[in-house]
C-alpha cells in the first residue's frame, strides 16, 4: 500500500511535458467545436434571412399590385363622360357602384366639370334643380374649412359623388380651389394622362392626417379643351391592408410601408402597419412609376431579427465537438499516463537489476525474484491495455451513433458543417479502428384558379372535342355564350363533367343536350340542360358528394366524383352550383360565375 502511494505521488510530480500531446488536443478541440458551432450558425442565420426577404418580397408585390389596379379604375370613369359628355346622375350612380364594390380601397369617384365664370349662376341654379338643394361651388379655406368660392375665369366644382354618404361635404368644392389638386389637374390636362396629387387631407375627411390622395383623369371636347375631369379619393391606409388581406398572419416579423417618392416633393410616408416594436429596418423594397408620381413600398423587419437564428444549432454543434474532444482528451491521456508508468517502471526495475548485478555475486535467487516481479508487471500492464481498449468501445459506439443521428438531421445539405461533421465521423471511426488494434493487435386542386377573361365558348369547344365520339349520336344546342371572369382551365372541367353526365344518364337514342346562360346583377349563371332520366328533389344535394351515386355500376358507370369535381372547380371560382330536375324530365345544372367581364351579345342572350 505504501508502495501505491508512493506510486500515485510520483504521478502527480510528472512534469507538464508528459501530458503535452493531450493537451495540444484539448486546445485543438475546442477551437474546432466553436468553429463548428460558428459556421452552423451562420448558415441557420442565412437560411432564415432568405426566407424572411421571400416572404416581404410576397407581400410587397401584393401592395405594389394593388396599387396599379386601383390607379386605373379612374380611367374607366373617364371613359364613361367621353363617350357620353351629358351623364345623368342616375347613370354616374349606376355607372360607378359595380366599381366601388370591386375597389373597397376607393373612398369616392367624382365628376368635376369645366365652369366658366360666368356660367357660375347657372350652373348652380341648374345643380339644386337637379336633385341637389343648397349646391354652391365651394372652395377649401382656412383649415379646411369649406366657404363660398371667389370669383375666377373657370371652376372645376364636383358634379356627382359616390357613394354620397360620407362625401356629402365634396358637393360643389372647386378642386382647383388649392394648389395640390390645382397642379394635378394641369399636369393631367397636358398630358391626358391619370395624374394623382401629392399626399393631401381628403376633404370630406376631417382627421388632421396627410395620407390620402386623388387621381384625376382629364376629359376632352371637340376642340380638344379640358370639360372636366374624373377623379378617384383613396386613402392609403386602405390600399396597403386591402393588399395584405389575402396573407394569414405569420410568426415572420415584417411591417408594411407605402411612400410617396416623387423626385422633387417632400418624401413621406403614407401608410405604415406599424405592428413591430423597436428599431426596423429594411428589408426590400420595390418602386413603381405611376400616374405622374414614384412610389415605393418598403417592408421592414427588426434590426436584430436573425441575431437568434441557428442558436439552438450552434450549442448543440459545440456540445457535440466538445464530448468528442472529451473522449480524445481522455483516451489519449490514459494512454500518456500508462506510457509514463512503463516508463517509470522500466527506469525503477533497470535500477534494481542494476542493484542485482551488483549483488549478483552475492545472491543469484534475488536476481530470479527481480526478474519474477518485473514479469509480474508487464502482465498487468498488458491487462490493463486490454481492459482500457475493450471499456472504451461502449463510448466510441455512442459517439458514432450520435455522429449518424445528427447527420440524418441535417440531410444532404452541403456547407461547412456537413464538412466538419464529415471530418468528426471520420475521425471517429479513425478511433473505433484503434481502439480494436489494441483490443486485437432518411389534380383539381392543382390548377390555376386565378380569374381572368374566359371565353365560354373555347372552353366548350375543348369539351366538345374530348367527347366528339359520344356526342355524334347526340344533338348540342348551344347559343353564343358570353365572356366571364374565371378560370380557363376550371370553366373547361366544368363543361367536360356536366355534358359528359347528360350523355350518360340518358335512355334516348339521340340525346338533347343544351347550354345556357343568362346574367344577373352578380354575373352569369350558365348551365348544361339534358333530357335524360332526371332524378328526384330529395337527391339533388348528395349526388355532389364524393363517391355518393344513385345508381349502381351496372346501370351507369362512373365513380361518383364528377360532379364533386364540379362542385368545387365552382367553389374556387366563388360561385356555386345547384341541380333542378325531376325524374324522367330531364335535369338543368346551372352554376354561377361572378364578376362579369363582358355583356353578352344580343344574338346570343335571345337564343338563351
Amino acid at each position: 500500500m505504501e508502495q501505491d502511494r508512493s506510486r500515485d505521488g510520483a504521478r502527480w510530480r510528472r512534469p507538464l511535458r508528459t501530458y503535452r500531446l493531450a493537451w495540444l488536443l484539448a486546445i485543438a478541440g475546442l477551437l474546432a467545436s466553436v468553429w463548428v458551432g460558428w459556421t452552423g450558425r451562420r448558415a441557420a442565420r442565412d437560411a432564415y434571412t432568405q426566407q424572411l426577404t421571400r416572404h416581404a418580397d410576397q407581400r410587397l408585390q401584393a401592395v405594389r399590385s394593388e396599387l396599379e389596379r386601383e390607379l386605373q379604375v379612374v380611367q374607366s370613369l373617364a371613359a364613361l363622360f367621353d363617350a357620353s359628355p351629358a351623364v345623368k346622375q342616375d347613370e354616374f350612380r349606376a355607372f360607378t357602384r359595380p366599381l366601388l364594390k370591386l375597389n373597397r380601397s376607393l373612398r369616392a369617384l367624382e365628376w368635376a366639370p369645366r365652369v366658366p365664370g360666368d356660367q357660375r349662376t347657372a350652373f348652380e341654379r341648374a345643380a339644386r334643380a337637379d336633385g341637389l338643394p343648397g349646391y354652391v361651388v365651394t372652395e377649401l379655406g382656412f383649415q379646411g374649412n369649406l366657404t363660398a368660392a371667389a370669383e375666377r375665369g373657370s371652376f372645376f366644382p364636383v358634379l356627382y359623388v359616390e357613394p354620397v354618404s360620407g362625401n356629402e361635404r365634396i358637393f360643389g368644392l372647386d378642386m382647383a380651389s388649392d394648389a395640390q389638386r390645382r397642379e394635378a389637374l394641369q399636369r393631367a390636362g397636358e398630358t391626358g394622362q391619370a395624374t394623382a396629387t401629392a399626399p393631401l387631407q381628403l376633404a370630406q375627411s376631417r382627421m388632421d392626417r396627410r395620407d390620402g390622395f386623388l387621381v384625376v383623369m382629364p376629359v376632352y371636347g371637340p376642340e380638344q379643351e379640358v370639360q372636366g375631369y374624373a377623379l378617384a379619393g383613396y386613402q392609403a391606409q386602405d390600399i396597403v391592408l386591402s393588399a395584405l388581406a389575402e396573407f394569414r398572419e405569420t410568426e415572420q416579423p415584417v411591417d408594411i410601408q407605402l411612400l410617396d417618392a416623387t423626385p422633387g416633393a417632400d418624401r413621406r410616408v403614407l401608410f405604415d402597419t406599424r405592428r413591430l416594436d423597436g428599431h426596423r429596418v429594411t428589408a426590400s423594397a420595390l418602386e413603381s412609376e405611376l400616374a405622374g408620381r414614384a412610389w415605393e413600398v418598403r417592408a421592414l423587419v427588426p434590426e436584430d431579427h436573425a441575431s437568434a437564428a441557428g442558436l439552438t444549432q450552434q450549442i448543440v454543434l459545440t456540445l457535440i465537438g466538445l464530448v468528442i474532444t472529451s473522449l480524445l482528451v481522455a483516451y489519449a491521456l490514459v494512454v500518456l499516463d500508462q506510457k509514463a508508468t512503463v516508463e517509470q517502471e522500466v527506469a525503477e526495475r533497470t535500477r534494481e537489476l542494476g542493484e542485482a548485478k551488483a549483488a549478483a555475486e552475492a545472491s543469484a535467487r534475488s536476481l530470479e525474484e527481480a526478474n519474477a516481479l518485473l514479469l509480474k508487471r508487464n502482465r498487468e500492464l498488458d491487462e490493463f491495455l486490454f481492459i482500457a481498449s475493450h471499456d472504451l468501445q461502449e463510448p466510441v459506439r455512442r459517439l458514432a451513433l450520435f455522429s449518424d443521428l445528427l447527420q440524418r438531421s441535417l440531410g444532404d445539405v452541403e456547407g461547412p458543417t456537413t464538412r466538419a461533421l464529415g471530418g468528426i465521423q471520420r475521425a471517429t471511426a479513425r478511433m473505433r479502428q484503434l481502439v480494436t488494434a489494441l483490443h486485437q493487435l432518411n389534380q383539381v386542386s392543382r390548377l390555376d384558379a386565378r380569374p381572368q377573361a374566359v371565353h365560354i365558348d373555347d372552353c366548350v369547344d375543348s369539351a366538345v372535342e374530348k367527347l366528339a365520339d359520344r356526342l355524334a349520336e347526340a344533338t348540342l344546342h348551344r347559343p353564343e355564350l358570353p365572356c366571364v371572369q374565371g378560370s380557363p382551365a376550371l370553366l373547361r372541367q366544368i363543361y367536360l363533367q356536366l355534358i359528359d353526365n347528360a350523355l350518360k344518364y340518358n335512355h334516348s337514342e339521340h340525346p338533347q343536350v343544351t347550354l345556357t346562360a343568362e346574367q344577373d346583377e352578380a354575373g352569369w349563371i350558365l348551365g348544361v340542360k339534358d333530357d335524360g332520366i332526371g332524378l328526384d328533389e330529395h337527391d339533388t344535394e348528395q349526388i355532389f358528394a364524393p363517391f355518393r351515386r344513385l345508381h349502381t355500376d351496372v346501370a351507369f358507370e362512373g365513380a361518383g366524383i364528377g360532379l364533386t369535381i364540379c362542385q368545387k372547380a365552382v367553389e374556387r371560382m366563388g360561385g356555386r352550383i345547384w341541380v333542378e330536375s325531376r325524374p324522367g324530365h330531364g335535369a338543368h345544372f346551372r352554376f354561377t360565375v361572378p364578376g362579369m367581364r363582358e355583356a353578352m351579345p344580343e344574338s346570343a342572350a335571345a337564343a338563351s
